[in-house]
């Protein structure tokens, strides 16, 4: 199923009855594109604190109410999406989709928890600043994508704004970008759709608030040239290579006819989605490939008994 409600929540389900258990996954177009310039990282900083606290809710509340129905909230942030998923029991349906409005809609961002969660992103950016696949994956970004473009940016922001963050920049970030008209909810498992529509009407059809204007996203300057960085790190066993290209936007009229070529190259080359496990991957050398949005990973040398099931090796003739 598939309905708009009339504030423009999209919401979609699908009923399975295989377990006795429904997951939920709330996403809004509110994603680290949408930092304000100057504060990248306000999105991610945002998402470690917008459940410890609502106007109805405090934080121990919420984390009681989870934990005793034993169900794990996790929030993540992509470029373009800030997402709140967890699974429960179809019984506890309605009540934990009401406490996930309640934390979209109505987050207070206590000060204590903004300075205990501030601390702990410093950290995971001290760390990642020490992890050469990190540095080799944002580097990268940054040349595909630079003078401040929206992809280039770092999620995580740098250790100086996320110490400038402010409980008020959060509120205000907030407001101008958490709206209905950006949300999506998605439903799946033991429960009926309508019984989850009407649920999804409940607890979203009366939040009332304007469409935030749309995040522009400039094309990619094209590069006229390979360019290469490298960021010397001591006392590393090992090196982290990433190597990349743009390539044609998802939406453009010839992508699936690019798309197509690439599955044909793919056994020629030996390529595979990042996804699948490759059996002897870690430990002896992976090149990381940005294509069409997706990553991709080559082996460091092609070995035929290295094939995934159906694979073509470079010998083996493509009709």
């Amino acid at each position: 199923m598939r309905t708009v409600l009339d504030n423009g929540v999209v919401f979609l389900a699908k009923e399975t009855r295989t377990t006795p258990a429904v997951s939920i996954n709330l996403a809004l177009r509110a994603g680290s594109i949408c930092d304000p310039p100057g504060a990248e990282g306000t999105t991610w900083l945002l998402s470690r604190v917008i459940d410890r606290g609502t106007a109805s809710r405090s934080a121990d509340a919420i984390a009681e109410d989870l934990d005793g129905r034993g169900i794990t909230l996790t929030v993540t942030v992509t470029r373009h999406l800030l997402s709140l998923v967890c699974t429960c029991l179809a019984e506890d349906f309605e009540p934990v989709l009401a406490l996930l409005g309640d934390v979209i809609m109505a987050p207070i961002f206590p000060e204590s928890e903004v300075a205990t969660r501030k601390g702990e992103v410093i950290t995971s950016i001290r760390q990642d600043q020490d992890s050469p696949a990190v540095l080799a994956t944002e580097t990268l970004m940054a040349l595909l994508y630079p003078d401040g473009h929206p992809y280039g940016r770092r999620t995580k922001g740098t250790l100086d704004i996320v110490e400038s963050l402010t409980r008020d920049r959060l509120e205000a970030l907030h407001a101008q970008r958490f709206a209905p008209s950006e949300l999506t909810a998605v439903v799946v498992g033991d429960v009926d759709v309508t019984r989850a529509r009407d649920a999804a009407a409940r607890v979203f059809g009366g939040w009332k608030k304007p469409a935030p204007p749309a995040v522009a996203v400039a094309p990619p300057p094209s590069a006229t040239t390979r360019r290469r960085v490298v960021i010397p790190m001591m006392n590393k066993a090992q090196a982290d290579v990433a190597y990349g290209f743009t390539a044609i936007r998802r939406r453009d009229p010839e992508v699936l006819r690019v798309l197509a070529d690439e599955q044909r190259a793919r056994p020629i080359l030996n390529w595979w989605p990042a996804g699948r496990q490759h059996p002897r991957a870690a430990g002896d050398g992976v090149l990381r490939v940005q294509l069409a949005g997706r990553e991709y990973r080559r082996g460091a040398a092609h070995d035929s008994s290295r094939r995934q099931p159906g694979e073509r090796g470079p010998r083996d003739r493509v009709g």
